[in-house]
């Protein structure tokens, strides 16, 4: 089979593997882009990159048995998640620096502090990148790649015209059907993520399905020139993805915002995952100071050796995790 069969026209094995390999050389060009450090979209470009990867890998894993080991598997996402911090600490800032224009004077103060904040946690974010994480990336993508270059197909003696053999394989088992199933698949799977989604505070499980329709439209996106009505699914989904995006950014950067109204207040994400019971679980730590006589609590006593019994300030720390609703 060879590179110029349409995809859709492929078996599994070999469709599989070409995007694969696709996203394989298009994240291997995005790591050298940002270890040169002049291309603002390259980290963004290379987590979409890895993540239309890991979809193809995990959406196609039985067409492509054995391609790579669980152990690359496993490093392949802990990678991937290494890069979220300083992509979110630059969106993060980004939206930051477009409110801070509009902020009332009470909440410049706390929009500043959240400023310098960012812009030293995203370089420090970059650093680690740099040092640590695109290196180790680059050391492990070619290693996919040889891994997914190659596969074994069983043919029969006898069988086919000239040097052409006829390679067995289920009759009408395509590339193009497969994915099919596993489209309706996903969009099963999508429709039922945003039956979850009924208010603005529902911010995880608006998370969730925007991570849905990107895998969605991972799948659909190869298929584009193949398909007369991918284009139109695809802006569909993107219409739907963006919806979620934005609704779950804008409450967490309010509450943010909000938080750092009090410069001695900090909140962060701890990050999200899988529990072993398949929930999906997102975790905040948050801190403050608070004056206790602005709630009327005055009371105190002299020490004898000087000072007061009470001290003005109450340290406050909270730690907990949202869990998605299935």
């Amino acid at each position: 089979m060879t590179e110029t069969t349409s995809l859709l026209a492929c078996t599994p094995e070999e469709g599989a593997r070409r995007l694969a390999l696709r996203w394989v050389d298009e994240a291997s060009a995005c790591c050298a882009r940002v270890l040169d450090g002049k291309d603002p979209e390259a980290l963004h470009d290379l987590r979409v990159a890895l993540r239309k990867l890991r979809t193809v890998l995990k959406t196609y894993r039985k067409a492509l048995k054995g391609a790579v080991s669980k152990k690359r598997l496993g490093k392949l996402r802990d990678l991937v998640r290494a890069t979220g911090d300083a992509r979110d600490t630059e969106v993060e800032l980004g939206w930051l620096l477009d409110a801070l224009p509009k902020l009332t004077d009470a909440e410049v103060a706390g929009g500043s502090w959240l400023r310098d904040r960012l812009q030293q946690r995203r370089d420090e974010a970059y650093q680690g990148l740099r040092d640590r994480t695109v290196p180790s990336l680059v050391e492990l993508l070619p290693r996919l790649r040889k891994g997914l270059g190659t596969y074994e197909v069983e043919v029969e003696v006898g069988q086919g015209t000239g040097s052409q053999p006829v390679v067995s394989a289920a009759p009408g088992r395509l590339f193009g059907a497969l994915t099919a199933e596993l489209v309706e698949r996903q969009l099963r799977e999508l429709k039922e993520s945003l039956k979850q989604v009924r208010a603005p505070d529902d911010d995880v499980q608006a998370h969730q399905g925007r991570i849905h329709g990107k895998r969605l439209r991972y799948l659909l996106e190869p298929l584009r020139e193949d398909l007369a009505s991918a284009k139109d699914t695809l802006s569909a989904v993107d219409t739907a993805k963006n919806a979620l995006h934005f609704m779950r950014a804008i409450r967490l950067n309010e509450s943010c915002l909000a938080c750092h109204g009090n410069p001695g207040s900090s909140w962060d994400t701890t990050g999200t995952g899988k529990d072993p019971w398949g929930n999906i679980r997102r975790g905040y730590r948050a801190t403050t100071r608070i004056n206790r006589k602005d709630f009327g609590l005055t009371w105190n006593q002299a020490l004898e050796f000087g000072g007061v019994m009470v001290g003005e300030d109450v340290e406050i720390e909270i730690e907990t995790q949202l869990v998605g609703q299935g």
